[in-house]
């Protein structure tokens, strides 16, 4: 990623969940181009803070389910749904490049999933089944399951 190259993204402070997914949404997303945020009537220049603020924002939307179920489980521990509305939302890839572009510009990422998902993102299903418990998968799923 050059330096030199960067996209502008103005949020309002009262609406920083619909500017983010407007731009992510848009398809114009160069992830090739470090993103500057700008919060509008505010005097904060982005060198880094306020985008991790953002991320970090928007990530507890996510993460709290704040307008979309998207997650099951503890906050610290979640899970995925698997819904016509969650899958149809477009909001799974929006997370994924987000947390992406965030940890490409030396952000955060996603810190909320559970082991399991966690390692059947980064190392693949085999690992990832390594680590599973009951509590990763649906509670109608796991009583079949205690009773075998």
């Amino acid at each position: 990623m050059k330096a030199a190259e960067k996209v502008k993204v103005i949020i309002d402070a009262d609406d920083v969940w619909q500017d983010i997914l407007v731009h992510y949404k848009s398809g114009k997303v160069d992830l090739e181009k470090q993103l500057r945020i700008k919060i509008s009537h505010a005097p904060a220049n982005d060198t880094g803070g306020v985008r991790r603020q953002i991320y970090s924002t928007v990530y507890s939307d996510f993460q709290h389910n704040k307008y979309i179920r998207l997650f099951t489980g503890p906050s610290h521990s979640l899970n995925p749904v698997y819904t016509a509305e969650a899958r149809s939302s477009g909001l799974f890839k929006v997370l994924g490049t987000m947390v992406g572009r965030s940890i490409c510009q030396d952000g955060i990422g996603f810190p909320f999933f559970s082991l399991a998902n966690y390692y059947y993102i980064v190392e693949g299903e085999e690992k990832a089944l390594q680590v599973c418990s009951v509590s990763d998968i649906g509670a109608d799923v796991a009583e079949v399951v205690s009773k075998v």
